[in-house]
């Protein structure tokens, strides 16, 4: 569920104390996705309201994915 919160721009957090897949090791380095070892590094925020989807339109989750792969 990581990769599919990240295509659609959701902060999101790691709690996987295994090693991590190579789709995920670069998820963490672009900074997309952040591996939690606290609970302290927890940064609660309210999302502004412009980046949240406000359709379940598959054109719009396709766009959010594409646009993904080409960062």
């Amino acid at each position: 569920m990581n990769r599919e919160a990240v295509a659609l721009a959701v902060p999101v957090y790691t709690t996987f104390a295994g090693r991590l897949g190579a789709v995920d090791e670069s998820l963490v380095r672009d900074g997309r996705l952040r591996v939690l070892h606290s609970v302290t590094e927890l940064e609660p925020a309210k999302r502004p309201a412009s980046t949240a989807p406000t359709t379940r339109d598959p054109a719009v989750l396709l766009d959010l994915m594409l646009t993904a792969l080409e960062r």
